[in-house]
C-alpha cells in the first residue's frame, strides 16, 4: 500500500525511475498546486534584491586555489572564494 505522505526513502529501492521528472528532490511543478521547497519564495526574493547590488560591485579576484576537491561533501574551492573590493 502506497502511503505518499509518509517519509520512507526505502519505497524507491529496486524501482527504476521511469521518467526524468518522477523524483524531484525539492518538489516541482506549479507552486500553487505542487510540492515545492518551503524556502523557495524567500530565496527568490533575496536573489532579486541582491542581483542589482552584486552587478554593481567593482572587484578583483586575487590569485587563489580554486580547485574543488571531490573527496569531501559538501565541497568548496580549497582557498574558499576570495574577492577584493577595488572601490
Amino acid at each position: 500500500m502506497a502511503r505518499p505522505y509518509v517519509f520512507d526513502p526505502a519505497r524507491f529501492r529496486g524501482t527504476p525511475v521511469r521518467r526524468p521528472d518522477e523524483l524531484v528532490l525539492q518538489g516541482g511543478g506549479d507552486p500553487a498546486t505542487g510540492h515545492r521547497c518551503p524556502g523557495e519564495d524567500i530565496a527568490l526574493a533575496l536573489l532579486s534584491a541582491l542581483a542589482g547590488l552584486l552587478s554593481g560591485l567593482s572587484y578583483q579576484l586575487p590569485d587563489q586555489d580554486l580547485a574543488i576537491p571531490s573527496h569531501r561533501i559538501p565541497t568548496a574551492p580549497r582557498s574558499g572564494f576570495v574577492i577584493k573590493d577595488v572601490r
